[in-house]
């Protein structure tokens, strides 16, 4: 049991540096609240739910894999190298993506909210 106890220590440690040292969490974390609170006020079914927290887990997870790819790359390579760059790129795309992605499930969400409280 202790193992895993060590093992959330770990994670909920590595959600506090990510958080605290990127400033990219200070722009999804209050939009999150902002849709999680809409959501909450125009009472959000089950499906709905589960759509925006999905989309929520994965923006977070990919900002924290890129976060981690960030701190390996400057770490192992601090000096600029073009691959490295077209690396740090990419990982920066999949929070684009997935950031994009994330809107339009809340859009949808939404849209449908609205057209039910007609």
């Amino acid at each position: 049991m202790k193992h895993w106890i060590d093992k959330f220590a770990c994670a909920l440690r590595g959600t506090r540096l990510a958080v605290r040292g990127e400033s990219s969490y200070w722009v999804h974390l209050p939009a999150m609240m902002v849709v999680l609170s809409t959501a909450a006020w125009l009472h959000a079914t089950l499906w709905h739910w589960c759509a925006i927290l999905f989309a929520i887990t994965i923006v977070i997870s990919c900002e924290m894999l890129n976060t981690a790819i960030e701190r390996v790359v400057k770490m192992l390579h601090p000096e600029r190298h073009p691959a490295i760059g077209e690396a740090l790129d990419i990982s920066s795309a999949a929070v684009l993506v997935a950031a994009a992605g994330a809107s339009m499930v809340g859009i949808l969400v939404f849209l449908d909210l609205l057209q039910c409280t007609d």
